[in-house]
């Protein structure tokens, strides 16, 4: 073996070729175009988004009846509430009328006795 200036061992075989550097050529071939998504992909995702546009859809709706439920509620409250109020209030009224008896004829004196 013998080496050479440039780093390169050189080995020489008894039989066959004899190669003391290989190079790699770039070999050119058609571009080919390859989808970025496959048909399958394209698929599962559209279900996905119907999928999810259901369940806003869904919550919404929820949503909507526990408001109207709840406006419900408060209106049937806000209604017992106006009539135990008026009924307070008229047993109020009828409480802040004092039945206080007074004589006839307040000029009359009383005999402290």
């Amino acid at each position: 073996m013998s080496k050479d200036d440039g780093g390169i061992f050189e080995v020489v075989q008894r039989q066959g070729y004899v190669f003391d550097e290989i190079k790699i050529y770039p070999i050119l071939c058609k571009p080919k175009l390859m989808p970025l998504k496959s048909v399958t992909l394209q698929k599962l995702e559209r279900m996905q988004r119907e999928a999810q546009e259901k369940m806003l859809l869904l919550q919404q709706k929820q949503k909507q009846e526990q408001q109207g439920n709840k406006l419900k509620n408060d209106k049937e409250k806000n209604l017992g509430y106006t009539k135990e109020y008026e009924e307070q209030n008229k047993a109020n009224e009828a409480s802040n009328n004092v039945d206080v008896w007074k004589p006839e004829n307040d000029n009359e004196e009383i005999d402290p006795v």
